[in-house]
């Protein structure tokens, strides 16, 4: 339905929150400086003078953010090669080895690995849970019964009658 109705937006919409997602993964596993320049990353938890005196946590967020920045290399891979900085032999497609595939399972995981990070630091030393849900803020019923009344779904309906009806 969505292909139907706007196809090219919600293609340009999907590749858009791909790279910002790859985006926002690589500057999270980024190393907290480069050159001058410090940087917000997952491992400036390390830095929290909370942990002065909790060794036991701070071994275990060190772990625990090990696992995150290694999970992310084929993420941080697409942002070197492809979405930052389009590598020459990837453009042209004579690369030896290509991009690591990247499925919404993938990510899902990276960002679940992310989570348990902070939630090392969070719940040990803040008492506070954080949580990184992709889920939608609203409903996407509610656009899929916008698209239902469309013309423009009811013309494609009219021309491919064989497709379903709903939730296409």
């Amino acid at each position: 339905m969505l292909n139907a109705c706007a196809g090219w937006f919600f293609a340009l919409t999907q590749r858009l929150l791909l790279q910002d997602t790859i985006l926002g993964i690589s500057r999270l596993t980024d190393s907290q400086s480069m050159g001058k320049q410090e940087n917000l990353v997952l491992s400036s938890l390390l830095s929290d003078p909370a942990l002065q005196n909790r060794t036991e946590v701070k071994t275990d967020l060190k772990a625990a953010i090990d696992v995150a920045v290694a999970a992310a290399a084929p993420v941080r891979i697409h942002r070197h090669k492809y979405v930052a900085h389009l590598d020459h032999a990837i453009a042209v497609g004579t690369a030896d080895e290509p991009l690591p595939g990247l499925t919404r399972a993938r990510l899902t995981e990276v960002i679940g690995k992310l989570e348990s990070a902070y939630n090392v630091h969070s719940q040990r030393i803040r008492d506070t849970h954080t949580f990184f849900d992709l889920g939608a803020l609203s409903s996407g019923k509610a656009l899929v019964a916008i698209l239902e009344k469309s013309d423009r779904w009811k013309r494609y309906q009219e021309l491919h009658p064989q497709s379903p009806s709903k939730n296409a």
